[in-house]
């Protein structure tokens, strides 16, 4: 991810919608399509948007008629596909919502299907084509080594696909992907802001510019850019950014294989509580400030950083896009203060509170913590003063 997000776009999306199939697929449909995705030979997509809809799922209109034999036919479009065409795999699993007859109004109506660009055999080989077709690709500001897609289904000839689970609980199924997905946003605006420390760090380390402060005579040699004040600062930015997403993101991942190995129920059922907080924040914490962290990165390295001979204009580029795709920041915070905090009475999150605190009580045994811990003590009074605001608001728009 640090050297080329776009490029493993590709393996993550792919390795997302295998872990979609294998949990709520038929034993059927994961032999046929898992062991080619989990080997590289087909990629895999989510489709979710339409361009009526985009995050408003509830208003998409991509339909799924049965055709009595276990297919469905699908007819509409997608927008904002990540993968969604390209020539490097033979063939291309589009995990994608649509409604089917006599279905609920909005989210509780759609259903998910498991649809190939290519028709497949039972051995796995290529027979004929789908009927996706690829209606146009979006120019994008960054990551542009990931193709973008707009997608029609059903236009040139019948599009078949399977569905996945259980009628009408497609978004409640795609939530695992989604969910999976925006960890994964966090983690890549991390490395991001990772490879943008270390290519400004190399660069203020080499070159010699100016003398320190002080200094009085011109003829003395110029000192590397890392040796002055401001330089320093703008590092060390990028390093608390970096460090303090990666951090959070090694978290959340280790909550994810806490869920998988749990012994207790009770515990389990308390770890996905936790993780369901804090995958808003782990999404849309690091795609602020490590986006900050490339914009002091390009700042370092002055004039050259704003050019293509230096990767940092890219990396801020391919970055930008992390506040948006997967639910825009806004939707982050929806999520975050509607469906988490205010839901539960903000029970996870006194929890989670509970166990900064805890980790706050055992580093003031170290003096040198002594000004960091006051600092998240009065930070974590911040928070209890705003959440008890929260809370006590009846309108949910204030």
């Amino acid at each position: 991810m640090a050297a080329n997000t776009p490029v493993s776009n590709y393996a993550f999306l792919t390795v997302a919608a295998a872990n979609l199939l294998d949990a709520f697929g038929s034993e059927e449909l994961k032999a046929r399509f898992l062991p080619p995705m989990m080997e590289g030979r087909w990629f895999g997509t989510m489709c979710l948007s339409e361009l009526q809809a985009d995050s408003s799922l509830g208003d998409i209109r991509t339909t799924a008629i049965p055709k009595g034999d276990g297919t469905w036919s699908l007819t509409g479009n997608k927008m904002w596909i990540s993968g969604g065409d390209q020539a490097i795999t033979d063939n291309i699993v589009h995990m994608m919502l649509a409604r089917i007859p006599d279905a609920p109004a909005g989210s509780k109506g759609i259903s998910l299907f498991r649809v190939p660009k290519m028709l497949t055999d039972a051995e796995g080989g290529v027979t004929a084509s789908n009927n996706v077709a690829l209606a146009g690709l979006n120019h994008k500001m960054g990551q542009r080594g990931t193709t973008n897609c707009l997608l029609n289904f059903g236009e040139t000839g019948e599009t078949l696909g399977w569905m996945i689970g259980e009628p009408n609980r497609g978004r409640a199924y795609m939530f695992q992907m989604m969910n999976e997905a925006r960890i994964g946003v966090g983690h890549a605006a991390t490395m991001a802001g990772l490879a943008g420390y270390l290519h400004s760090v190399e660069y203020a380390r080499t070159r010699p510019q100016g003398r320190r402060l002080g200094a009085s005579d011109p003829a003395a040699p110029q000192v590397p850019i890392i040796e002055h004040t401001d330089v320093r600062r703008m590092l060390l930015a990028q390093k608390a950014a970096v460090e303090g997403s990666q951090a959070l993101c090694m978290f959340c991942a280790k909550l994810v294989d806490d869920i998988a190995s749990a012994a207790d129920p009770t515990e389990r059922d308390h770890t996905e509580e936790l993780l369901g907080l804090l995958t808003p924040v782990v999404k849309s914490w690091p795609s602020e400030h490590c986006l900050e962290a490339n914009k002091w990165a390009i700042q370092i390295l002055g004039g050259s950083g704003y050019t293509r001979d230096y990767p940092l204009e890219r990396l801020y580029r391919d970055n930008r896009l992390n506040h948006i795709h997967d639910g825009t920041f806004g939707i982050q915070g929806l999520d975050l203060v509607g469906r988490k905090i205010r839901a539960d009475g903000a029970r996870t999150l006194w929890a989670l509170t509970a166990r900064i605190r805890q980790a706050v009580t055992d580093a003031r045994r170290y003096d040198a913590l002594t000004s960091s811990c006051d600092r998240l003590d009065a930070a974590l009074a911040t928070l209890d003063r705003a959440v008890s605001a929260l809370l006590g608001c009846a309108d949910p728009e204030r």
